[in-house]
C-alpha cells in the first residue's frame, strides 16, 4: 500500500487482494464534506488513449 498526501487531497493506492488489480482511493475536503473518489487501474482501449493524448497536447500546447 503506498499513501501520497498533496496539500489536503490524500491518495492511497494497493493491490486488490481478489485479483491483484491496482486499486485506490483519493479522499479529499470540498466544504464541509469529505469527498471519496475509488478507482481502479486498467489498460483503456486504444480510442480512448488517443483521446486523452490529444487531449492532453492541446492543454500543453495551450500553456506555451
Amino acid at each position: 500500500m503506498r499513501q501520497v498526501r498533496v496539500g489536503d487531497i490524500v491518495r492511497v493506492k494497493a493491490q486488490s487482494l481478489f485479483d491483484g488489480i491496482s486499486i485506490g482511493v483519493r479522499i479529499r475536503r470540498d466544504a464541509a464534506d469529505t469527498v471519496v473518489e475509488y478507482f481502479q487501474r486498467r489498460l483503456a482501449a486504444p480510442i480512448y488513449r488517443s483521446m486523452v493524448r490529444e487531449c492532453v497536447g492541446i492543454e500543453m500546447a495551450g500553456t506555451s
